[in-house]
This record gives C-alpha cells, sequence and structure tokens, in this order.
C-alpha cells in the first residue's frame, strides 16, 4: 500500500517540476518580451499553486523516504541547497526590468543549478 502511494506521489512531483520548470521559462519569456499575458490573473496565481503541491508532494515523498534525519544521504542535502540557489536565481532572473545583465545571468545560472538539481536526483551522486 505505502509503495503504491509512494509511487504516486512520485509522479504528482515529478508533474509539477515539468509544469514549474516549463512555466518559470515561459514567464521569464514574457518578460523579455514585455508581453502582457504575465500580468493576466490566472499566469500570476498559477505558479504559486503549483509550486505549493510541489513542496508539498517533495515533503511528503521526503517523509516516506527517510523517517528520521540520520537517514538523509548527502545528495538530498545537496539538492536541497541547489533548490534553494534556484529559487533565489529564479527570483532575480523574474524581475520586471528585462534588459539588465544581472537577470539575464540569473536566469541562465538557475538554468544550470535546475539541471544541477535533475543530475542529483539521476545519478544521486555528490561531488
Amino acid at each position: 500500500m505505502t509503495y503504491n502511494l509512494l509511487g504516486w506521489i512520485k509522479t504528482a512531483h515529478i508533474t509539477f517540476v515539468i509544469i514549474s520548470f516549463c512555466g518559470f521559462i515561459l514567464r521569464y519569456y514574457w518578460i523579455y518580451r514585455e508581453s502582457p499575458l504575465i500580468q493576466h490573473p490566472f499566469f500570476r496565481h498559477a505558479p504559486h499553486i503549483n509550486d505549493t503541491l510541489l513542496f508539498l508532494s517533495g515533503i511528503t515523498m521526503a517523509w516516506f523516504l527517510f523517517p528520521t534525519f540520520s537517514m538523509i544521504p548527502l545528495w538530498f542535502k545537496v539538492k536541497m541547497g541547489l533548490l534553494i540557489l534556484y529559487i533565489l536565481l529564479g527570483s532575480f532572473a523574474l524581475r520586471p526590468n528585462p534588459s539588465t545583465w544581472i537577470q539575464k545571468s540569473a536566469f541562465i545560472l538557475s538554468l544550470l543549478v535546475f539541471f544541477g538539481m535533475l543530475n542529483m536526483v539521476l545519478v544521486k551522486y555528490t561531488i
């Protein structure tokens, strides 16, 4: 029963990750192009709902996989650090002024950090 539930939670989590990443790229593109779609109420609220579900599914999965803190592997701790860095860089990348080099650099760095997290999960290896 628990394994089946964990499979559903993992599938939901991966789905939320894909939606979040694609939405991040789309919102950056709209900001860069100064599109009015970025101000649409759906696109202003949907990322927060999706990211909350992503967070909740991730916490639930971690609780199933690592019931005690001593069981948390190093790759997972590094992934959590990269997640914090990704959020910080993403907040700079999605600022409303599209012409700054800081914003463009933050966007590129956030993509690199995202793929670093993805690699961390797939390989489960840390340097």
